[in-house]
C-alpha cells in the first residue's frame, strides 16, 4: 500500500529561496503554531527563525532537522551500545567464523584497548545504515547476491549478539527502533513542512509516509525533482551548470589567497553587509576568511567551527597520568585550569618549578624530586658565596614545590581509584567541572546502569567518556557583520551578493562518506546517499543560487589550487559540467597556473605573531661569558641577558652538552677541593677517585636507575675522565699543583659589575709560575686563541654592529705558524680571568674532548699584558654599548641561533620592532 504523498509548492527559481520560504510561512502565519518545519541543518533553521522574527510578532513554528524523525528517546545511549560491541568483540574466542569480515584476527599484536576503536567503527556502520532505516541484518539481506554477502552475514551475526546483550541489560538499540519505524508524533502538529530538504533520507521518507498530518514540500525550482523535493540523479547528473552571468569564477592558490580574493570581491561589490552572503565549503578556507576579514576590520563568525570542551583534553591528560604519574604527565595536567584545585592552585608556579627541575636535574618521578631536595639542601649548606647560596635556595624552593605538586596529585589519584569509576568521576567532576558544562554527568547517568555488568578499568571508561562528549559551538560575536555559512545553509541566506569559497571536487559535490565498511558501490545497493545523489543535490542547489541572483545580484565562485599543507586540489566537476568549446575554455581557466603563496610558504606571517620585546633597564651585572654573546649579536644578547629569555629542554631523556659539561665540572671541582685527591700523583689512583666520585654525583642527581641513554653517556664520560687522570698525573709530575678551584671574582668595568668563576688556579712548585685553566668539554679542541678571536682577512664577515669599531680589534697569534695578525675579538673569557687575577704567567684550557688527542692542557702562546689590555678595551666598549642600550641591529646570521623560532623563517629585523632600545 502506498503511503502518504506530499503536496509540493514551488517558490520560483528567480527569487532567493530563504526569503521566499519566510514569505510563504508568513502568508499563513495563523497556522504557524501547528507547523513542524523541517530544514537541512540547525543553522539554516536559525536563519529561518531570524527571518520570521524580522517580519514581526507571531507564534513561531517548531523548526527541526530530519534527525528529529530518527530520534528515539528509548534507545540505548551511544556509550552503552559501544560498550556492548566491546563486550561482544572481546568475548569471541574463535575468530575463524568471522574471517569473511576479519581476515586477520583483531587484537593480535595490538594494544590492549584494540576493541574500543573497532567497536566505535561498527557502531558507525549501524549509524550510517540508519539513513536507510535498516540494521546490519537488513543490509545483509540486500547484499545477499553480491560478492560481499559473506562479509555482511558475519557482521549481522555480531549484531545479533550485541542486540541480545543490550536486551539483557534492559535496552533496545536505536537502530532497531528506527528499523521498526517507532516514533511518537508530538501533539498539536497540524502540518509538516519540508523547506529546502533536497536530500531526505529513505528512513525519513518512510516515517513521513505514515504521518498522521499532511506533509508539504517547499522548493525553489521544480526542475528535475521527485515528490519529496529530491533532485533526480539522471536529470541533474549530466546537466550543464551555467556560470554566473553577473559574477565570476576565480582560481586561487592556497586558502590564504582564496580568503583575500573573497575579501576583494566583497569590497568591489560595494554592497552593505546585510546584502552579502559569504560561504565556504572548505573549513580551512573558512578559518582564513575569519582572519582575513578581521584584519580588514570586518568581524565575521564561522558558525560551523566547533571545539571540544577543555575537559576532553583534560581527561586525556588525566588518563595518561593514571597510567604513568611522571613529570611529562604532570606537566600536561598543570596546563589545564581544571587541575588548579587538585594541586591547591599556583599552577603557573608549579609548572615553572617542575620545568626547571626537569631541565636542570632530569626529574621524572616524585622520588627524583625528593632526591633533588636532599641534594640542594646539602649544596646550600656548602655554598661558598652568598650569591651561590641564594641561587641554590631558589632551586630548593622549586624542588620543594614540585614534591608538593606530586603529593597533591597522588592524593587525588588515590581517591579516584579507591572506589568505582562512576563514584570517583562524580567526585572529580565536582572539582574540575562544577557547572557540568561538558555534560559529563548525563553521560555518567546513562552508563552507570551497565557499569556493574562489566569489569573495566578507569582508563577504558575515561576513553569512552572522552569520545562521548559533544563539541561546543564557537561563540558568535554580537557585533559581527557576516557569518561564514556552510553549503546547505547558503540557500537560506538573503544576501544578493553571494561569495562561495572552496568550490573544489570532494567538497562540492560532497562525499557521502569514507567508511571502509560502506564503500560507494555498497551504498548504491543499499539505497544510501551516494556520489551520484550528492552530485544531483549540489548541482540543483548551485544552479538555484546562481539563477536566483541573475537579475538583481552577483555570484562569485572561488576555488583553490592547493590546501594550506600543499596538497593539490581539483576544480569541482560542477564547474566543468559543459561540452565542446565551452568545456575547453573552462578547463583552460580552472587548470591554469597561479602565483605561488608568499615566499613559497603554506602559511603567512601575521603581525600579531611578532615578538613584543620588553623594554628593560641595562643589567647591573654581567658574566665574563656574556661578552661573547654581545660580540655575536647585540639583540640576542638583550634577549638572553636582559630579558632572560632562554629555551629549556625539559622533555629530553639524556644529557645535552650543558648537562655533560656541568657534571664533569662537578666531579673535577670535587677533585680540586679535596686536599688528598688533588695531591695524588698516580694515574690509576686519580682515575679510581674520579670514577668513584662520578658514581656518587650521578646517584645524587639522577638516582640509582639510570636511563639507557645516560648509561651510554656515563661510559663516554668515564673514558674522558680516564684520559684526564693520565694528563693530570703528567701535569703533577711537571710540578703543577692545584691551589684553588671555582674561584669567584668581580671586576668593575664602567658602571657594570663583571663576574666570573675560574675553574682551576695552579702554581708550579718547581718554577713558581702561576696559571689559570678553564675546563672545556667540547668534542674537538681548536686552540685557546681561536676560541677568542678570528683573524681579519679581506673576506672577513663583519656583523653590522661591529663595523668600524676599533675596540674589537687586536693583534693576536692567529697568523701563519702562530705569528701575530690583526684579529677580531669573539670572546673575552680567559683574558678577563687574567685581568681579575693580576699577574699570571699563562692562561689556557684543560680540554676534555671526545678523543685522547683532544684531552690535555692548551695554553695561550706568549700571553701577556698587551692581550689583557686589548681585551679590557673591548670589554669597556661593550659595557658602554650596553649602558647606552645599543641592542640593535641583530646579526643576520649566527652559528648557533637560540632564537630562531622568533624569526618565522625571516630575518629578525623583519619581525621585531626595536621599541625596546634607547
Amino acid at each position: 500500500m502506498l503511503g502518504m504523498r506530499p503536496t509540493c509548492d514551488y517558490l520560483g527559481s528567480d527569487s532567493l529561496f530563504g526569503p521566499a520560504v519566510v514569505d510563504w510561512l508568513w502568508a499563513g502565519k495563523e497556522a504557524l503554531p501547528g507547523m513542524l518545519v523541517v530544514v537541512p541543518t540547525s543553522q539554516s533553521g536559525r536563519l529561518l527563525r531570524e527571518g520570521l522574527a524580522e517580519k514581526g510578532g507571531a507564534l513561531a513554528p517548531r523548526v527541526v532537522t530530519s534527525g528529529y524523525f530518527l530520534h528515539t528517546g528509548e534507545g540505548a545511549p551511544e556509550a552503552v551500545e559501544v560498550l556492548a560491541w566491546v563486550e561482544v568483540l572481546e568475548g569471541i574466542e574463535d575468530w575463524t567464523r568471522y574471517e569473511a569480515a576479519f581476515p586477520q584476527q583483531p587484537g593480535v599484536g595490538e594494544e590492549a584497548s584494540w576493541s574500543l576503536p573497532l567497536a566505535k567503527s561498527l557502531f558507525g556502520v549501524r549509524a550510517g545504515l540508519v539513513e536507510g532505516g535498516m540494521m546490519i541484518a537488513g543490509a545483509a539481506e540486500r547484499m545477499g547476491e553480491s560478492i560481499e554477502a559473506d562479509r555482511w552475514q558475519v557482521l549481522a551475526d555480531l549484531e545479533r549478539k550485541v542486540e541480545s546483550l543490550l536486551e539483557s541489560w534492559g535496552f533496545e538499540s536505536r537502530s532497531a527502533l528506527v528499523s521498526q519505524n517507532k516514533i511518537d508524533w508530538p501533539s498539536g502538529i497540524t502540518e509538516v513542512v519540508l523547506a529546502g530538504m533536497v536530500d531526505v533520507s529513505p528512513a525519513v521518507v518512510r516515517v513521513l509516509e505514515s504521518s498522521p498530518v499532511p506533509v508539504r514540500v517547499l522548493a525553489g525550482s521544480d526542475e528535475g525533482l521527485d515528490d519529496w523535493g529530491r533532485p533526480d540523479q539522471e536529470h541533474w547528473g549530466d546537466r550543464e551548470i551555467s556560470w554566473p552571468k553577473s559574477g565570476s569564477v576565480t582560481l586561487s592558490g592556497d586558502p590564504i589567497q582564496q580568503a583575500e580574493c573573497a575579501l576583494e570581491k566583497v569590497a568591489r561589490g560595494g554592497r552593505a553587509s546585510d546584502q552579502v552572503t559569504l560561504g565556504s565549503v572548505d573549513e580551512e578556507v573558512a578559518a582564513e576568511l575569519v582572519r582575513t576579514f578581521g584584519r580588514a576590520g570586518w568581524t565575521i563568525h564561522n558558525p560551523g567551527e566547533t571545539a571540544n570542551h577543555s575537559l576532553v583534553a583534560w581527561l586525556s591528560a588525566w588518563r595518561a597520568y593514571l597510567r604513568r604519574p611522571e613529570a611529562a604527565e604532570v606537566m600536561d595536567l598543570l596546563s589545564f585550569r581544571e587541575t588548579g584545585v587538585l594541586v591547591k592552585h599556583r599552577r603557573v608556579a608549579r609548572s615553572r618549578a617542575l620545568s626547571s627541575l626537569r631541565n636542570g636535574y632530569l626529574v621524572r618521578r616524585s622520588d627524583d624530586a625528593t632526591r633533588v631536595v636532599d641534594l640542594l639542601e646539602r649544596e646550600v649548606k656548602a655554598a661558598g658565596t652568598e650569591r651561590r647560596a641564594k641561587y641554590l635556595k631558589r632551586s630548593l624552593e622549586d624542588a620543594e614545590l614540585t614534591v608538593e605538586t606530586y603529593a597533591n596529585l597522588a592524593k587525588s589519584r588515590d581517591r579516584f581509584l579507591s572506589g568505582s569509576f562512576h563514584e570517583g568521576m562524580r567526585s572529580l567532576l565536582a572539582i574540575v567541572d562544577p557547572e557540568n558544562e561538558s555534560g559529563s554527568l548525563e553521560w555518567l547517568h546513562e552508563t552507570e546502569p551497565v557499569a556493574g555488568e562489566t569489569k573495566r578499568p578507569a582508563s577504558f571508561w575515561l576513553e569512552l567518556l572522552q569520545s562521548g562528549l559533544q563539541p561546543l559551538a564557537d561563540y558568535a560575536p554580537e557585533e559581527r557583520a557576516l557569518d561564514v555559512q556552510g553549503w546547505l545553509e547558503l540557500s537560506f541566506e538573503k544576501g544578493n551578493h553571494l561569495v562561495i569559497c572552496g568550490m573544489n571536487e570532494g567538497l562540492v559535490p560532497g562525499r557521502p562518506g569514507t567508511d571502509s565498511w560502506l564503500p560507494e558501490g555498497t551504498r548504491r545497493v543499499l539505497g544510501l546517499s551516494s556520489c551520484e545523489s550528492r552530485r544531483a543535490r549540489d548541482a540543483y542547489l548551485l544552479a538555484g543560487m546562481i539563477a536566483s541572483r541573475e537579475e538583481n545580484g552577483r555570484v562569485d565562485l572561488l576555488l583553490g589550487k592547493s590546501t594550506g599543507g600543499g596538497d593539490v586540489l581539483q576544480p569541482s566537476s560542477l564547474l566543468l559540467a559543459s561540452k565542446g568549446e565551452k568545456l575547453a575554455r573552462r578547463v583552460s581557466k580552472l587548470f591554469k597556473e597561479v602565483p605561488p603563496p608568499e615566499d613559497g610558504l603554506s602559511w603567512r606571517h601575521e603581525p600579531a605573531w611578532d615578538c613584543q620585546v620588553k623594554k628593560l633597564p641595562p643589567p647591573e651585572r654581567l658574566s665574563v661569558t656574556a661578552f661573547s654573546d654581545y660580540l655575536t649579536c647585540p639583540f640576542r644578547f638583550y634577549l638572553k641577558h636582559v630579558v632572560k629569555m632562554q629555551e629549556s629542554e625539559p622533555e629530553r631523556i639524556e644529557w645535552n652538552a650543558r648537562d655533560f659539561g656541568t657534571l664533569i665540572h662537578v666531579v673535577l671541582e670535587d677533585f680540586g677541593r679535596d686536599p688528598e685527591a688533588r695531591d695524588l700523583s698516580s694515574e690509576k689512583e686519580i682515575g679510581d677517585w674520579i670514577h668513584q666520585d662520578l658514581e656518587r654525583a650521578l646517584q645524587e642527581r639522577i638516582g640509582r636507575e639510570l636511563p639507557a641513554a645516560i648509561r651510554i653517556q656515563k661510559e663516554v664520560m668515564k673514558k674522558r675522565l680516564s684520559w684526564f687522570a693520565e694528563c693530570q698525573a703528567a701535569q703533577y709530575a711537571e710540578g703543577w699543583r692545584i691551589t684553588e678551584v671555582e674561584k669567584n671574582f668581580q671586576l668593575k668595568i664602567g658602571g657594570i659589575e663583571v663576574r666570573g668563576q675560574i675553574d682551576r688556579i695552579e702554581e708550579n712548585e718547581v718554577t713558581g709560575a702561576k696559571r689559570v685553566l678553564d675546563y672545556k668539554t667540547k668534542s674537538k679542541d681548536h686552540g685557546v686563541v681561536k676560541a677568542h678571536a678570528v683573524q681579519i682577512k679581506s673576506n672577513t664577515n663583519w656583523p653590522e654592529h661591529l663595523k668600524e669599531v676599533e675596540a674589537v680589534k687586536a693583534m693576536l697569534p692567529l697568523g701563519y705558524r702562530g705569528k701575530e695578525a690583526e684579529a677580531r675579538w669573539t670572546n673575552l673569557q680567559v683574558p678577563l680571568y687574567a685581568l681579575a687575577m693580576g699577574e699570571l704567567d699563562s692562561v689556557g684550557y684543560f680540554g676534555l674532548g671526545a678523543t685522547r688527542s683532544n684531552v690535555g692542557v692548551y695554553l695561550w702562546p706568549d700571553f701577556g699584558s698587551a692581550d689583557v689590555e686589548a681585551a679590557r678595551e673591548c670589554a669597556e666598549w661593550i659595557v658602554g654599548q650596553v649602558e647606552a642600550r645599543v641592542f640593535w641591529p641583530p646579526a643576520e646570521k649566527v652559528k648557533y641561533d637560540d632564537y630562531e623560532k622568533l624569526r618565522f623563517g625571516k630575518s629578525l629585523e623583519n619581525v621585531i620592532k626595536p621599541t625596546f632600545t634607547a
